[in-house]
Parts: C-alpha cells; structure tokens; sequence
C-alpha cells in the first residue's frame, strides 16, 4: 500500500475504527505497519485503506498488488444504485 496523506478531518474516527478491529483481531501489527488478519468488508476501498492507514486515503491509488499496480488499475470500480 502507497502512503495516504495526514488529514485531522476524521482521524479519531478512524482511530477508533483501526483499534476495534485491532482488537477483533482483523487487523494485525507487522514489522512494515499494519495488514488484514482475516477478511473483512467496507463499504469502499477508500474506507480500508484509511482504517489501516490512520489517515485519509485514496484507497483505489493506495492499494497496490504484488507487483506495484493500483487497485484502479486492476479492478472496475462499480456503483450500486
């Protein structure tokens, strides 16, 4: 995952967020930072990235594959109506 970039809009609410799931267990502690333990749904890619981040995040330019490509790169993005 890219960097996001330091917002104090929102930051405890994703605070509060990354530390429940923390605490479930979904999100664990690595040497580089934070990754999912387990699967997990949100609503958007944007919202994933910023609970794992701490800080405002594009998720579909901040999620990266393996070999460096953006997730808007590699998925559609879909709208539900």
């Amino acid at each position: 995952m890219k960097r996001g970039r330091p917002d104090d809009k929102g930051r405890e609410g994703r605070f509060k967020a990354q530390t429940q799931l923390i605490t479930e267990g979904v999100i664990e502690a690595t040497a580089e930072g934070y990754r999912f333990a387990c699967d997990h749904s949100f609503k958007s890619p944007s919202a994933a990235s910023e609970t794992v981040l701490g800080i405002a995040s594009n998720g579909w330019r901040d999620w990266v594959d393996a070999e460096g490509r953006e997730l808007q790169e590699t998925k559609p993005r879909t709208r539900l109506v």
